[in-house]
Protein backbone atom coordinates (compact mmCIF):
# COMPACT_ATOMS: atom_id res chain seq x y z
CA UNK A 1 0.00 0.00 0.00
CA UNK A 2 3.06 2.37 1.32
CA UNK A 3 4.39 1.55 -2.39
CA UNK A 4 1.54 2.38 -4.19
CA UNK A 5 1.03 5.62 -2.22
CA UNK A 6 4.59 6.36 -3.38
CA UNK A 7 4.30 5.68 -6.97
CA UNK A 8 1.16 8.15 -6.92
CA UNK A 9 2.94 11.04 -4.85
CA UNK A 10 6.31 10.80 -7.47
CA UNK A 11 3.25 10.88 -10.53
CA UNK A 12 1.78 13.72 -9.04
CA UNK A 13 4.88 15.87 -8.64
CA UNK A 14 5.89 14.65 -11.94
CA UNK A 15 3.46 16.20 -13.74
CA UNK A 16 3.35 19.25 -11.30
CA UNK A 17 6.92 19.83 -12.43
CA UNK A 18 5.64 18.97 -16.33
CA UNK A 19 2.66 21.82 -15.85
CA UNK A 20 5.03 24.31 -14.17
CA UNK A 21 8.10 24.11 -16.92
CA UNK A 22 5.25 24.45 -19.76
CA UNK A 23 3.97 27.42 -17.68
CA UNK A 24 7.18 28.84 -17.57
CA UNK A 25 8.09 28.50 -20.93
CA UNK A 26 4.96 30.21 -22.09
CA UNK A 27 5.37 32.71 -19.69
CA UNK A 28 9.34 33.76 -21.13
CA UNK A 29 7.46 33.56 -24.42
CA UNK A 30 4.85 35.91 -23.97
CA UNK A 31 7.13 38.12 -22.05
CA UNK A 32 10.04 38.19 -24.69
CA UNK A 33 7.38 39.04 -27.75
CA UNK A 34 6.42 41.98 -25.05
CA UNK A 35 10.28 43.88 -25.32
CA UNK A 36 11.68 45.82 -27.75
CA UNK A 37 14.80 44.84 -29.54
CA UNK A 38 17.03 46.89 -27.23
CA UNK A 39 14.86 45.71 -24.06
CA UNK A 40 15.89 42.24 -25.08
CA UNK A 41 18.94 42.82 -25.55
CA UNK A 42 19.30 44.13 -22.19
CA UNK A 43 18.03 41.55 -20.49
CA UNK A 44 20.00 39.18 -22.80
CA UNK A 45 23.12 40.50 -20.99
CA UNK A 46 21.13 40.61 -17.52
CA UNK A 47 20.82 36.45 -18.23
CA UNK A 48 24.41 36.05 -18.93
CA UNK A 49 25.83 37.85 -15.56
CA UNK A 50 23.11 35.95 -13.75
CA UNK A 51 23.77 32.77 -15.50
CA UNK A 52 27.56 32.92 -14.99
CA UNK A 53 27.28 33.48 -11.41
CA UNK A 54 25.07 30.53 -10.68
CA UNK A 55 27.33 28.50 -12.87
CA UNK A 56 30.24 28.87 -10.37
CA UNK A 57 26.88 27.71 -7.78
CA UNK A 58 25.80 24.61 -9.52
CA UNK A 59 27.33 21.25 -10.00
CA UNK A 60 27.96 19.78 -13.46
CA UNK A 61 24.16 18.40 -13.75
CA UNK A 62 22.64 21.56 -13.14
CA UNK A 63 25.41 23.33 -15.28
CA UNK A 64 24.56 20.87 -18.62
CA UNK A 65 20.76 21.79 -17.34
CA UNK A 66 20.84 25.87 -17.73
CA UNK A 67 23.07 25.19 -20.83
CA UNK A 68 20.31 23.33 -22.78
CA UNK A 69 17.33 24.95 -21.62
CA UNK A 70 17.58 28.37 -23.83
CA UNK A 71 18.29 26.66 -26.79
CA UNK A 72 15.29 24.18 -26.49
CA UNK A 73 13.23 26.85 -25.39
CA UNK A 74 13.94 29.06 -28.69
CA UNK A 75 13.44 25.60 -31.03
CA UNK A 76 10.39 25.08 -29.55
CA UNK A 77 8.51 28.25 -29.69
CA UNK A 78 10.07 29.56 -32.64
CA UNK A 79 7.08 30.83 -34.63
CA UNK A 80 7.22 28.49 -37.90
CA UNK A 81 8.10 30.59 -40.93
CA UNK A 82 5.15 30.26 -43.71
CA UNK A 83 5.72 33.98 -45.45
CA UNK A 84 7.76 37.05 -45.78
CA UNK A 85 5.55 38.73 -42.86
CA UNK A 86 6.37 35.70 -40.13
CA UNK A 87 9.81 36.52 -41.25
CA UNK A 88 9.33 40.67 -41.35
CA UNK A 89 7.97 39.49 -37.68
CA UNK A 90 11.22 37.93 -36.35
CA UNK A 91 13.72 40.78 -37.54
CA UNK A 92 14.09 44.53 -36.27
CA UNK A 93 16.05 47.68 -37.62
CA UNK A 94 19.23 49.18 -37.06
CA UNK A 95 20.21 52.77 -38.52
CA UNK A 96 23.58 53.12 -40.56
CA UNK A 97 24.15 56.41 -42.10
CA UNK A 98 21.11 57.61 -41.45
CA UNK A 99 19.26 54.33 -43.29
CA UNK A 100 17.46 51.72 -41.76
CA UNK A 101 19.06 48.17 -42.49
CA UNK A 102 16.55 44.90 -41.19
CA UNK A 103 18.15 42.25 -40.06
CA UNK A 104 17.61 39.00 -38.72
CA UNK A 105 19.29 37.67 -35.16
CA UNK A 106 18.01 34.50 -33.72
CA UNK A 107 19.69 32.14 -31.46
CA UNK A 108 21.30 31.92 -28.47
CA UNK A 109 23.73 34.85 -28.40
CA UNK A 110 26.57 33.37 -26.89
CA UNK A 111 26.48 30.60 -29.22
CA UNK A 112 28.96 30.19 -32.39
CA UNK A 113 27.53 32.78 -34.77
CA UNK A 114 26.50 32.39 -38.58
CA UNK A 115 26.23 35.86 -40.92
CA UNK A 116 24.80 34.80 -43.99
CA UNK A 117 25.34 37.25 -46.97
CA UNK A 118 22.22 37.07 -49.57
CA UNK A 119 22.08 38.11 -53.09
CA UNK A 120 20.99 39.97 -56.01
CA UNK A 121 17.77 40.47 -56.40
CA UNK A 122 16.33 38.91 -52.92
CA UNK A 123 16.88 39.44 -49.31
CA UNK A 124 17.96 37.39 -46.18
CA UNK A 125 14.56 35.56 -46.91
CA UNK A 126 16.53 33.53 -49.40
CA UNK A 127 17.62 31.42 -46.25
CA UNK A 128 14.53 30.32 -44.48
CA UNK A 129 14.19 27.43 -44.54
CA UNK A 130 17.63 26.82 -43.28
CA UNK A 131 16.65 29.09 -39.49
CA UNK A 132 14.73 26.14 -38.20
CA UNK A 133 16.98 23.75 -37.77
CA UNK A 134 19.51 25.96 -37.23
CA UNK A 135 18.27 28.04 -34.40
CA UNK A 136 19.05 25.87 -31.68
CA UNK A 137 22.27 25.41 -32.06
CA UNK A 138 24.00 28.91 -33.39
CA UNK A 139 23.44 31.95 -33.54
CA UNK A 140 21.91 33.20 -36.95
CA UNK A 141 22.85 36.81 -38.11
CA UNK A 142 20.59 37.88 -41.69
CA UNK A 143 20.67 41.32 -42.62
CA UNK A 144 19.06 42.70 -45.75
CA UNK A 145 21.85 44.92 -47.79
CA UNK A 146 20.75 48.41 -48.23
CA UNK A 147 18.31 48.65 -51.25
CA UNK A 148 17.12 44.93 -50.41
CA UNK A 149 14.59 43.08 -48.49
CA UNK A 150 13.02 44.92 -45.41
CA UNK A 151 15.92 47.53 -45.59
CA UNK A 152 15.77 51.33 -46.86
CA UNK A 153 15.65 51.19 -50.15
CA UNK A 154 16.40 55.62 -50.89
CA UNK A 155 16.74 56.17 -55.13
CA UNK A 156 19.26 58.48 -54.81
CA UNK A 157 22.30 56.34 -53.30
CA UNK A 158 25.29 55.01 -54.88
CA UNK A 159 24.94 51.23 -53.65
CA UNK A 160 28.15 49.22 -54.16
CA UNK A 161 30.02 46.23 -52.47
CA UNK A 162 32.15 48.34 -50.92
CA UNK A 163 29.28 50.37 -49.21
CA UNK A 164 27.28 46.83 -48.10
CA UNK A 165 30.74 45.76 -46.84
CA UNK A 166 30.57 49.01 -44.49
CA UNK A 167 27.22 48.20 -43.62
CA UNK A 168 27.98 44.23 -42.19
CA UNK A 169 31.21 45.52 -40.57
CA UNK A 170 29.01 48.25 -38.49
CA UNK A 171 26.50 45.22 -37.77
CA UNK A 172 29.23 42.82 -36.50
CA UNK A 173 30.83 45.76 -34.31
CA UNK A 174 27.35 46.48 -32.90
CA UNK A 175 26.53 42.74 -31.90
CA UNK A 176 30.00 42.28 -30.74
CA UNK A 177 31.02 39.68 -33.14
CA UNK A 178 34.17 38.41 -31.66
CA UNK A 179 34.24 35.45 -34.25
CA UNK A 180 31.82 34.11 -37.16
CA UNK A 181 31.00 31.83 -39.25
CA UNK A 182 30.30 33.27 -42.93
CA UNK A 183 27.89 31.87 -45.56
CA UNK A 184 27.41 33.86 -48.67
CA UNK A 185 25.30 33.61 -52.01
CA UNK A 186 25.08 35.17 -55.13
CA UNK A 187 25.91 39.31 -54.75
CA UNK A 188 27.23 38.04 -50.94
CA UNK A 189 30.37 36.64 -52.37
CA UNK A 190 31.46 39.71 -53.31
CA UNK A 191 30.62 41.34 -50.15
CA UNK A 192 32.47 38.54 -48.66
CA UNK A 193 35.48 38.56 -50.31
CA UNK A 194 35.82 42.53 -49.63
CA UNK A 195 35.28 41.33 -45.95
CA UNK A 196 38.62 39.16 -46.13
CA UNK A 197 40.50 41.81 -48.23
CA UNK A 198 39.88 44.36 -45.66
CA UNK A 199 40.67 41.49 -42.58
CA UNK A 200 38.43 43.37 -40.47
CA UNK A 201 35.62 40.39 -39.66
CA UNK A 202 36.97 37.31 -37.66
CA UNK A 203 35.71 34.79 -40.13
CA UNK A 204 36.59 31.44 -39.19
CA UNK A 205 35.31 29.25 -41.94
CA UNK A 206 33.79 30.67 -45.26
CA UNK A 207 31.19 28.56 -47.25
CA UNK A 208 30.19 29.63 -50.57
CA UNK A 209 27.09 28.82 -52.65
CA UNK A 210 26.61 29.58 -56.32
CA UNK A 211 27.47 33.42 -57.32
CA UNK A 212 29.13 34.73 -60.84
CA UNK A 213 32.81 35.80 -59.30
CA UNK A 214 34.41 34.86 -62.41
CA UNK A 215 33.20 37.12 -64.86
CA UNK A 216 34.75 35.29 -68.18
CA UNK A 217 32.15 32.60 -67.22
CA UNK A 218 29.18 34.31 -66.36
CA UNK A 219 25.99 33.67 -67.81
CA UNK A 220 23.26 36.42 -66.95
CA UNK A 221 19.78 36.12 -67.79
CA UNK A 222 18.03 38.23 -70.44
CA UNK A 223 16.84 40.74 -67.60
CA UNK A 224 20.10 41.61 -65.62
CA UNK A 225 21.76 42.20 -69.52
CA UNK A 226 19.22 44.86 -69.93
CA UNK A 227 19.36 46.05 -66.55
CA UNK A 228 23.58 46.66 -66.96
CA UNK A 229 22.60 48.53 -70.33
CA UNK A 230 22.84 52.57 -69.72
CA UNK A 231 19.23 54.32 -69.51
CA UNK A 232 17.24 51.46 -71.26
CA UNK A 233 18.38 49.64 -67.45
CA UNK A 234 16.84 52.62 -65.58
CA UNK A 235 13.53 52.19 -67.90
CA UNK A 236 13.17 48.49 -67.71
CA UNK A 237 13.69 48.52 -63.85
CA UNK A 238 10.33 50.03 -63.76
CA UNK A 239 8.35 48.07 -66.04
CA UNK A 240 9.79 44.66 -64.08
CA UNK A 241 5.99 42.78 -63.49
CA UNK A 242 5.44 40.00 -61.67
CA UNK A 243 5.60 37.98 -65.23
CA UNK A 244 8.21 39.17 -65.88
CA UNK A 245 10.31 38.68 -62.36
CA UNK A 246 8.25 35.26 -62.23
CA UNK A 247 9.57 33.86 -65.47
CA UNK A 248 12.97 34.95 -65.37
CA UNK A 249 13.74 33.78 -62.09
CA UNK A 250 12.21 30.44 -62.78
CA UNK A 251 14.64 30.08 -65.23
CA UNK A 252 17.51 29.77 -62.80
CA UNK A 253 16.36 27.02 -60.74
CA UNK A 254 16.46 23.56 -61.80
CA UNK A 255 13.29 22.60 -63.78
CA UNK A 256 11.82 20.13 -61.00
CA UNK A 257 13.08 22.78 -57.87
CA UNK A 258 10.96 25.92 -59.16
CA UNK A 259 9.50 27.37 -56.53
CA UNK A 260 6.03 27.08 -55.72
CA UNK A 261 3.56 30.55 -57.27
CA UNK A 262 2.85 31.00 -53.58
CA UNK A 263 6.87 31.22 -52.70
CA UNK A 264 7.20 33.44 -55.91
CA UNK A 265 5.00 35.63 -54.72
CA UNK A 266 6.37 36.03 -51.64
CA UNK A 267 9.59 36.54 -52.55
CA UNK A 268 8.59 39.73 -55.34
CA UNK A 269 6.43 41.06 -52.66
CA UNK A 270 10.01 41.45 -50.43
CA UNK A 271 11.68 42.86 -53.80
CA UNK A 272 9.37 45.03 -54.34
CA UNK A 273 8.93 46.06 -50.78
CA UNK A 274 9.36 50.14 -50.92
CA UNK A 275 8.84 50.22 -54.46
CA UNK A 276 12.33 48.75 -54.58
CA UNK A 277 12.25 47.25 -58.32
CA UNK A 278 12.95 50.94 -59.28
CA UNK A 279 16.30 50.68 -58.04
CA UNK A 280 17.30 47.45 -60.01
CA UNK A 281 19.41 49.19 -62.14
CA UNK A 282 21.43 50.70 -59.46
CA UNK A 283 22.02 47.50 -57.67
CA UNK A 284 23.21 45.52 -60.13
CA UNK A 285 26.07 47.75 -60.52
CA UNK A 286 28.01 45.33 -58.30
CA UNK A 287 28.92 43.44 -61.65
CA UNK A 288 30.78 45.94 -62.95
CA UNK A 289 32.75 46.50 -59.75
CA UNK A 290 33.26 42.99 -59.15
CA UNK A 291 35.10 43.43 -63.08
CA UNK A 292 37.83 46.08 -61.67
CA UNK A 293 38.35 44.48 -58.27
CA UNK A 294 37.96 40.71 -59.28
CA UNK A 295 41.75 40.48 -58.78
CA UNK A 296 42.21 41.40 -55.66
CA UNK A 297 39.24 39.87 -54.59
CA UNK A 298 40.11 36.47 -55.82
CA UNK A 299 43.59 37.27 -54.19
CA UNK A 300 42.23 38.03 -51.04
CA UNK A 301 40.85 34.25 -51.13
CA UNK A 302 43.94 33.15 -52.19
CA UNK A 303 45.53 34.82 -49.57
CA UNK A 304 43.02 33.79 -46.34
CA UNK A 305 44.17 31.39 -43.85
CA UNK A 306 39.72 30.49 -43.25
CA UNK A 307 38.97 27.00 -43.95
CA UNK A 308 36.94 27.40 -47.38
CA UNK A 309 34.17 25.29 -48.70
CA UNK A 310 31.65 25.24 -51.78
CA UNK A 311 28.03 24.08 -52.67
CA UNK A 312 27.61 24.70 -55.84
CA UNK A 313 24.21 23.59 -57.68
CA UNK A 314 25.12 21.94 -61.31
CA UNK A 315 22.21 23.24 -63.08
CA UNK A 316 22.92 27.15 -62.57
CA UNK A 317 22.56 28.55 -66.14
CA UNK A 318 24.47 31.79 -64.74
CA UNK A 319 26.97 31.32 -61.98
CA UNK A 320 28.04 27.78 -64.21
CA UNK A 321 29.44 25.10 -62.55
CA UNK A 322 32.99 25.62 -63.88
CA UNK A 323 32.68 29.15 -62.05
CA UNK A 324 33.43 26.85 -58.90
CA UNK A 325 35.84 24.32 -59.98
CA UNK A 326 38.08 27.62 -61.35
CA UNK A 327 37.65 29.07 -57.75
CA UNK A 328 39.98 25.94 -56.55
CA UNK A 329 43.26 27.57 -58.93
CA UNK A 330 42.85 30.55 -55.82
CA UNK A 331 41.69 27.52 -53.13
CA UNK A 332 43.06 24.09 -53.63
CA UNK A 333 42.92 23.31 -50.19
CA UNK A 334 38.50 23.97 -50.65
CA UNK A 335 36.64 21.39 -50.89
CA UNK A 336 33.60 21.79 -53.53
CA UNK A 337 29.99 19.78 -52.99
CA UNK A 338 28.70 19.55 -56.24
CA UNK A 339 25.05 18.79 -56.03
CA UNK A 340 23.47 18.16 -59.23
CA UNK A 341 19.61 18.78 -58.67
CA UNK A 342 20.49 21.91 -57.78
CA UNK A 343 20.47 25.38 -60.02
CA UNK A 344 21.43 29.13 -58.42
CA UNK A 345 19.80 28.70 -55.18
CA UNK A 346 20.66 25.50 -53.26
CA UNK A 347 19.61 27.15 -50.11
CA UNK A 348 15.75 27.01 -51.25
CA UNK A 349 15.50 24.23 -53.65
CA UNK A 350 17.83 21.78 -51.38
CA UNK A 351 18.14 23.08 -48.05
CA UNK A 352 18.42 19.61 -46.84
CA UNK A 353 22.00 19.46 -48.37
CA UNK A 354 23.35 22.78 -47.39
CA UNK A 355 21.81 22.48 -43.67
CA UNK A 356 24.38 18.65 -44.07
CA UNK A 357 27.15 20.59 -45.14
CA UNK A 358 26.51 23.65 -42.89
CA UNK A 359 27.06 20.95 -40.42
CA UNK A 360 29.95 19.15 -41.34
CA UNK A 361 31.91 21.83 -41.93
CA UNK A 362 31.25 24.53 -39.11
CA UNK A 363 30.76 22.07 -36.22
CA UNK A 364 32.06 18.93 -37.61
CA UNK A 365 29.07 17.60 -36.30
CA UNK A 366 28.19 15.26 -38.99
CA UNK A 367 30.84 13.74 -42.08
CA UNK A 368 30.23 14.94 -45.55
CA UNK A 369 27.89 12.16 -46.33
CA UNK A 370 26.15 11.27 -42.91
CA UNK A 371 22.35 12.49 -42.72
CA UNK A 372 20.04 12.69 -39.35
CA UNK A 373 17.40 10.66 -39.80
CA UNK A 374 15.34 13.62 -40.78
CA UNK A 375 17.78 14.42 -43.96
CA UNK A 376 17.99 10.84 -44.55
CA UNK A 377 14.14 10.52 -45.56
CA UNK A 378 14.37 13.76 -47.40
CA UNK A 379 17.37 12.80 -49.17
CA UNK A 380 16.32 10.08 -50.78
CA UNK A 381 12.54 10.65 -51.27
CA UNK A 382 13.91 13.06 -53.60
CA UNK A 383 16.57 10.99 -55.03
CA UNK A 384 19.56 13.38 -54.63
CA UNK A 385 23.08 12.80 -56.41
CA UNK A 386 26.05 14.78 -55.83
CA UNK A 387 29.83 14.60 -55.74
CA UNK A 388 32.30 16.04 -53.29
CA UNK A 389 35.26 17.26 -55.56
CA UNK A 390 39.12 17.70 -54.39
CA UNK A 391 37.83 16.35 -51.02
CA UNK A 392 38.30 12.12 -50.10
CA UNK A 393 35.27 10.56 -51.95
CA UNK A 394 32.81 11.17 -54.73
CA UNK A 395 29.47 10.21 -54.56
CA UNK A 396 27.01 9.88 -57.71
Amino acid sequence: MNTKKRDRDNSFRAECARRAQNELERQTVEYYKSLTPEEIEEDRLWVRFASEQAMQRWDNDDKRLLQSFAPNLIAKNMPPIHNSEDWRKLGHYFKFNGHQIFCVDLGPVDAPAILFLHGFPTSSFDFYRLVPELASSFRLILPDFLGFGFSDKPAAHRYSIFAHADVIEKLAESRQLKNCFLLTHDMGNSVGLELLRRRTLPIQRYLMLNGGMLLKYYQPVFSQRLLQIPLVGEIFSRLISYKIFAQQFSSIFAPDKIPAAAELHELWQIMNYNNGKRNYAKLIRYIKERKTHESEWLEALRASRAPFKMVWGQQDPVAVPIIGRALREYRPDATLVEVFESGHYPQLEVPEIVLREMRSFFVGETTAFELTAFEKVTYEQKGHSERILFGSKTRA
